[in-house]
């Protein structure tokens, strides 16, 4: 688990998501739940890849790779494996692919300017990922050369699979709210894909979901509290609430 060091916050006040969703409406495909309304928001937690990022990894290829069914969670198989070079060989299937996933690594849209916006605001702002430190480097980098002299001034803390158990587990993200000293309630988790919102929803957050072709007609969107189109809709959403 890579960390750095917390600094005080302010909180963001999220207004109801159904007059956002009509306010925005003409501009932005996001959507929001009743549940949503209301919230006095302390903190927002991103997932990396096919979140703060352009996605690239195809996990389909590497359960092909692994031999495994259609989702089914690839480190709990790699760790269910009896023997240390079975294990090995699944995990090289999965580093080789964040490999390539490290090589053609983007921002997505918006990504820059949200993650200024709050680091501004004096919110506090974590990254919790499934993927490897490596790749956590290689986003900072991405950001240090983009902006700020050091990229992981952007998050505090940074939680990555190193953190037994990992999400859908709440544990990596009730760290988090932990480390920052603030209810679950008073966060907010933004992510892609379906263990994004398990964990988000069973910790307690409000969870926010990217839409993208992979999850569009997934059944488990309903999990999400508010459905965005890019990061760029949750600008307009945050920044006239925020309170000293």
């Amino acid at each position: 688990m890579l960390s750095y060091g917390l600094r005080p916050a302010r909180s963001l006040c999220l207004t109801s998501s159904r007059s956002f969703a009509a306010s925005t409406s003409r501009r932005s495909k996001a959507m929001a739940a009743p549940a949503a309304a209301d919230r006095v928001l302390r903190g927002v937690v991103f997932d990396m890849d096919g979140t703060l990022t352009v996605p690239v990894l195809d996990f389909r290829i590497v359960r092909e790779k692994i031999g495994i069914s259609a989702g089914t969670d690839i480190l709990a198989h790699i760790k269910s494996l009896q023997t240390e070079s079975e294990r090995s060989a699944a995990m090289q299937v999965v580093l080789d692919a964040e490999r390539l996933g490290i090589e053609k690594m983007q921002l997505r849209q918006g990504c820059r300017s949200l993650l200024s916006l709050l680091r501004r605001a004096g919110a506090h702002t974590g990254l919790l990922t499934r993927n490897a430190p490596v790749a956590v480097d290689a986003l900072l980098k991405i950001l240090q050369d983009a902006d700020t002299p050091e990229g992981g001034d952007y998050f505090s803390p940074i939680v990555t699979r190193h953190f037994q158990p990992p999400k859908p587990s709440p544990a990596p993200l009730l760290h988090i709210c932990e480390s920052w000293n603030i209810s679950p309630q008073e966060v907010m988790f933004v992510g892609d894909d379906v263990d994004d919102l398990r964990c988000g929803k069973a910790a307690g957050c409000l969870t926010v979901l990217i839409n993208t072709e992979k999850n569009r007609e997934k059944e488990w969107r309903s999990l999400a509290d508010i459905v965005i189109a890019e990061l760029t809709d949750l600008e307009p959403m945050l920044q006239p609430h925020f309170k000293a």
